[in-house]
């Protein structure tokens, strides 16, 4: 039996105490009740498990007894059908069909272009006066993306991708994150603002699709116009690359931005690993940084530290038992990276920013799971982990060491990933770089 510990007269459940601090509540609960209970948010039950041997039966084992759960499926508003929304037989054909696009030989072409990016995004810092290192990081990937993703060189087009990609994905992390979001029916601004950002997206996009298949590019939208299905000859439907395109934008965007900018103030804690990965960057070229790296070392510490998605969810498709535990139809189950990245039963030390264990290889990989786990790992991983080492390398080497005079406390703000509450303003020793 799964405790419930919403008291049963609570007209709202567990809302204010859990939208207020999702991970405090999580915590809280689970040293009063065990790993795995069930809550109520308003008129939803939810069941958290830190359970790891329950997860792996979920993402793994049993993953085709779970679709994913009624607050990620809000997502088909903007992403459709895609690889993240999409469930069963039509998501195996999709995942199959789009994994060689992000094979190592495509990856290879897009290190130039990142590279390049970097060159032109960094120029542009005022290196005079403090920045606030997540939007330059925000800024610099959602370029990334657009240009490696679409391969568009229209400013206009850029604009249009500007204004309202990233707030139609602030609209949709909004929507997941909270339990009293207003259904899209309602008549308000902001749901308004919604509707024409994903009809001028998909737009952008149709006409893009229309324009590469007479003229295919280097991009990987280029590379989804092109996959053929072996079994049947047929490719992707224009509305599901319109679907896949905005996937990758959501997947690509905003959980490597976050990681940068934990990254940064990870380093700026402890300013031994920063002058080490520094130097480094002075001194080893990309494909080494790419190995058993310092740099590469770090960066999984921060995503361990602060996972890219501090929570998941998963929903049975029917009641069913797993190790003891009955899980019923339809009842979200949600499970916690962050959490799991800092149970001391699984990690030595997990509160310690020691970024050795990845280099002596002194962890489970079982229990690190910034990407997902089971066959829905993240079609991505390779991508964001190429383009998150080459942004740090040219930052080191072009802007110096980041510094700051005061570095904010740790502090949340929940929405599909951990962003920091507070501004994280750096500047950079220029000097000690090698800018031109």
């Amino acid at each position: 039996m799964i405790p419930l510990v919403t008291k049963r007269f609570s007209l709202l459940g567990d809302v204010k105490e859990y939208v207020a601090s999702p991970i405090d509540y999580l915590s809280k609960k689970t040293k009063e009740y065990g790993d795995t209970f069930r809550f109520r948010i308003a008129g939803r039950y939810v069941t958290f498990t830190g359970d790891p041997e329950l997860i792996k039966e979920i993402l793994q084992t049993k993953n085709k007894s779970f679709r994913k759960s009624k607050s990620y499926r809000k997502l088909e508003l903007l992403l459709g059908k895609g690889l993240f929304t999409s469930e069963g037989d039509f998501w195996l054909k999709q995942r199959r069909l789009i994994q060689p696009a992000f094979s190592n030989t495509k990856l290879a072409h897009y290190t130039k272009q990142i590279d390049q990016i970097c060159e032109e995004k960094l120029n542009q810092i005022n290196t005079s006066q403090a920045v606030n290192i997540k939007d330059v990081f925000t800024d610099l990937t959602l370029e990334i993306i657009t240009q490696c993703l679409l391969g568009i060189s229209s400013k206009e087009e850029t604009q249009k991708v500007n204004r309202h990609l990233p707030r139609a994905l602030s609209y949709m992390l909004n929507q997941i994150t909270s339990p009293l979001a207003p259904p899209l029916w309602f008549p308000i601004k902001s749901n308004n603002n919604f509707k024409d950002d994903v009809t001028e997206l998909n737009k952008l996009i149709s006409g893009l699709i229309q324009r590469k298949k007479k003229d295919l590019g280097q991009d990987l939208l280029s590379s989804l116009i092109e996959i053929t299905d072996e079994d049947t000859g047929e490719k992707m439907s224009d509305q599901q690359l319109i679907d896949e395109t905005l996937t990758i934008f959501l997947a690509g965007h905003e959980t490597t931005a976050i990681t940068l900018t934990w990254f940064i103030y990870s380093l700026l804690k402890k300013p031994s690993y920063l002058d080490l990965v520094f130097e480094e960057c002075k001194e080893k070229p990309f494909h080494e940084l790419m190995g058993n790296s310092m740099l590469k070392a770090c960066l999984n510490e921060t995503m361990r530290l602060y996972s890219p998605i501090w929570v998941l969810g998963r929903e049975p498709i029917q009641d069913l038992t797993i190790n003891s535990y009955h899980l019923r139809q339809k009842e979200g189950v949600i499970f916690s990276p962050y959490l799991i990245h800092r149970d001391e039963r699984f990690w030595k030390n997990p509160k310690q920013f020691y970024p050795e264990r990845f280099i002596n290889n002194d962890y489970n990989e079982e229990h690190f799971i910034p990407f997902g786990g089971g066959p829905r790992l993240c079609i991505g991983k390779h991508f964001s982990i190429l383009e998150m080492v080459i942004i740090i390398q040219k930052m080191m080497t072009k802007l110096g060491k980041p510094f700051i005079q005061n570095l904010p406390k740790e502090e949340f703000e929940y929405s599909l990933t951990l962003r920091p509450k507070q501004k994280i303003e750096v500047q950079f020793n220029i000097e000690k770089g090698n800018r031109l």
